[in-house]
């Protein structure tokens, strides 16, 4: 099976990856063979996943980001490409409020829907 989902060379960016579904999304990229970047608002968390993928066996890198704030998204985009040169796989998870509309809060600068196109042009190509 894991022949099937091979991602060996791939290098995945999963946002809201701290905790629940987008932990185990992590968690089974980095089985698959994917690099992972491990991102919430919280760098102790996202360190402590990112540690524990790696004494798996996996290979992740951990990088707070706040999904609601454009200048963080391009950080976690350049940091990603400069320890890795790419990004193949974005993955939002709605944990990390992107679901969400963000614009309602002061500083967001998009929404759910809008964030999927912007972070594809922002992260992948």
């Amino acid at each position: 099976m894991k022949d099937l989902f091979d991602l060996t060379g791939r290098v995945s960016v999963i946002t809201g990856s701290t905790k629940g579904i987008g932990k185990a999304m992590a968690e089974a990229l980095a089985a698959f063979g994917s690099k992972v970047v491990i991102s919430s608002r919280k760098a102790d968390a996202c360190d402590a996943v990112a540690a524990s993928i790696n004494e798996s066996g996996g290979e992740a890198m951990a990088h707070p980001c706040h999904v609601g704030h454009k200048d963080q998204l391009e950080r976690l985009v350049a940091a990603t490409r400069e320890r890795w040169g790419k990004i193949d796989n974005l993955e939002p998870v709605d944990c990390a409020g992107i679901a969400v509309y963000l614009a309602s809060r002061a500083g967001s600068w998009t929404t759910g829907q809008t964030f999927t196109v912007d972070g594809g042009v922002l992260g992948c190509g």
